[in-house]
């Protein structure tokens, strides 16, 4: 059996890291080795992540100073080993199954060098027990490059989330997370996705994506979320230098990103000068995608919305922000 390294980065979630590293440890697929990389907790994370390392000799346990999610899911790539990659939150949890099915399907076709599975999202203090599928034949849909980045784009499925997929190593050779705190699988994931000859999608849930209210997702604030939008201006460059037959979908994408983040600048408390913020917004929105032209993927609604964006952008937000569109 080839080697899947499984990648953790762990950050003060000592109510949520045994089940974690439990439910990777009780793997069907048995090759596996377990990289937990402590970003520098302050509760007992790092005390749990030595002890699970004594009772199972497949984990490895690296303690870092505080650098973030990204820093350490590098660590955690520079020391892997496995001919397959994968991550896991530190505060989710996995089928018994997952990587089985996965990886059976990467066996049975060389051409497929990401699968990607169904997820199921679970309060904080929510436990689902997962069902064994017995149909041998699970059904794959089966993407090529430009049709899993036009589905990423649209975030319908290959969207940024790097936890429900399976990698060959050979994808990620050099993709490195940026190293900031927050934000940063919108940096990353696509660059993964162009790397591949072809990638694969079953519609199975083998991962608990677990909703809390102190996650990365539900703490940052609108300046913060600008870092969305500076990861779809560069993922638009990516774009438009490498497939430029996707350059309507990614402009579309790249606008509602920037009205989203407009929207979120006049509900936000912290900021004064927010019809300053909305004109800093259009104004690099614009520098990004230049005269691109979005409006064929679109329909009346979101093309009047662009419209009027590029009329008065500040006065478009505040009127989305009102109406509740968008959020």
């Amino acid at each position: 059996m080839k080697l899947l390294s499984i990648i953790i980065p762990i950050y003060n979630v000592e109510d949520y890291l045994l089940e974690c590293v439990e439910s990777v440890c009780a793997q069907t697929y048995q090759s596996i080795e377990i990289i937990l990389v402590d970003d520098g907790s302050t509760d007992k994370s790092p005390q749990i992540c030595d002890e699970l390392s004594k009772r199972d000799a497949r984990i490895v346990v690296i303690h870092q100073e505080n650098a973030g999610g990204g820093a350490a899911r590098n660590i955690g790539l520079s020391i892997a080993k496995g001919e397959y990659i994968a991550f896991v939150d530190s505060d989710d949890y996995i089928s018994p199954y997952m990587y089985e099915k996965l990886i059976s399907i990467l066996e049975n076709d060389s051409s497929i060098d990401i699968i990607e599975c169904g997820y199921v999202t679970v309060g904080e203090n929510e436990k689902i027990i997962f069902q064994q599928n017995n149909n041998d034949e699970i059904l794959v849909r089966k993407f090529s490059v430009e049709e899993a980045l036009v589905a990423h784009i649209n975030d319908t499925s290959f969207r940024q989330l790097i936890w429900n997929k399976v990698y060959r190593r050979k994808v990620l050779n050099e993709v490195r997370f940026p190293e900031i705190k927050g934000i940063d699988d919108e940096f990353w994931t696509y660059k993964a996705l162009g790397n591949a000859e072809s990638l694969g999608l079953i519609s199975e849930q083998y991962y608990a994506y677990r909703q809390q209210n102190q996650s990365v997702m539900h703490t940052l604030d609108a300046k913060k979320r600008l870092r969305t939008l500076e990861a779809k201006t560069e993922r638009h460059k990516y774009i438009r230098d490498k497939y430029p037959n996707l350059i309507s979908n990614s402009a579309a994408s790249v606008w509602f990103t920037a009205l989203y983040c407009g929207q979120l600048v006049y509900l936000d408390k912290n900021i004064s000068n927010k019809k300053e913020m909305t004109r800093w917004i259009y104004a690099n929105l614009r520098k990004c995608i230049d005269q691109d032209n979005c409006k064929n993927e679109l329909n009346w609604k979101q093309r009047l919305w662009i419209d009027l964006a590029n009329i008065n952008f500040d006065f478009t937000c505040k009127m989305r922000m009102i109406l509740k569109i968008g959020l």
